[in-house]
């Protein structure tokens, strides 16, 4: 999962802060769908960059809230993965 893909409203300590970019749910849905459909024996989040908090209110706070959010989401998905 790189966490640049989702909107810099809910993360914009990333790399590359995507304005307009994927809703958290939608992310975590997909997450869970994928590990419903396929055998998930591994995942990895990218792209989390404290440092490049851009001066924006609640970073970097908001980002490491929301790559934990998806770290859960990953591996909750590979513990539902199909046997």
């Amino acid at each position: 999962n790189d966490i640049d893909g989702t909107g810099m409203e809910y993360a914009a300590a990333t790399g590359t802060p995507e304005p307009k970019g994927l809703h958290p749910s939608f992310v975590s849905k997909l997450i869970q769908k994928i590990g419903t459909a396929f055998d998930v024996i591994g995942a990895a989040l990218v792209e989390v960059a404290p440092v490049l908090s851009l001066n924006r209110p609640g970073e970097p706070q908001k980002t490491l809230k929301m790559g934990c959010r998806y770290t859960l989401d990953m591996i909750e998905a590979m513990l539902s993965s199909r046997p």
